[in-house]
């Protein structure tokens, strides 16, 4: 129950809860929690199969309640008829889905740290919640240097998660980011280098390129003229 008065100053309300976290669904624990003014007075939890109370209100009516066998006897019975029965439904229709994640790597600049240079690998739209993110240098599983946000709520059931590895470049090594979740038949590897080929031919600022289409009946051809800077000659070789 509730008061719904705008003047009312106090709120009584109970909230019903089933967790559970295996998919064999043996863990389940229902807990039913009492609250006044969102502080929590009593709570019974299928687990300890028993009322506990937290305030002095609580404590007195979770003794007389553990004491009436009637009364735990049907809070007990809750967790076969409201979360077993609530759960086999939304198990079918929403927790067996699962939706593959997308990945990302970029460079960014590190704060600190032991070396010049630190790469992030961004997984986004993943659902469920749970997924293993790793780096492979060489092939080789990282170990140290890498830090990893916890999974974040997107709030429209998808989740994203930041992996970070701080490194020192090392010429002809093959980085990648290694993702694991239940909706892939097998893991995704990332190339860092793929974005390094990426990033080469799009995000070079010394070029201001003017692309002309000539038409001709015989023939199709693209001229490209670029004006450019000094620095980069040498980057193309052009004398």
């Amino acid at each position: 129950s509730a008061c719904f008065r705008r003047n009312c100053a106090f709120l009584y309300y109970e909230a019903y809860r089933c967790e559970f976290y295996s998919f064999d669904l043996k863990d389940i624990e229902y807990i039913s929690s009492m609250y006044y003014n969102k502080d929590e007075v009593i709570r019974f939890s299928s687990s300890l199969g028993k009322f506990v109370g937290y305030t002095e209100f609580g404590v007195k009516n979770a003794k007389r309640w553990n004491n009436d066998s009637s009364i735990l006897s049907n809070w007990r019975a809750q967790k076969e008829a409201y979360c077993k029965h609530n759960i086999d439904n939304y198990y079918q229709n929403t927790l067996t889905k699962s939706v593959q994640p997308s990945v990302t790597i970029k460079s960014v600049t590190p704060s600190g740290g032991h070396h010049p240079a630190m790469l992030v690998c961004s997984i986004y739209n993943f659902y469920p919640k749970h997924i293993k993110v790793s780096w492979l240098r060489n092939h080789e599983e990282v170990s140290s240097d890498v830090t990893s946000t916890v999974e974040m709520e997107d709030g429209d059931w998808y989740y994203q998660i930041h992996s970070h590895l701080e490194y020192t470049p090392r010429s002809g090594e093959k980085i990648s980011c290694k993702v694991e979740h239940v909706s892939l038949k097998d893991p995704i590897i990332t190339d860092w280098s793929k974005y390094l080929s990426y990033l080469f031919v799009s995000n070079l600022s010394m070029f201001n390129l003017s692309v002309f289409h000539l038409f001709n009946p015989s023939i199709h051809s693209f001229i490209c003229r670029a004006l450019i800077k000094p620095e980069a000659t040498k980057l193309l070789n052009i004398k």
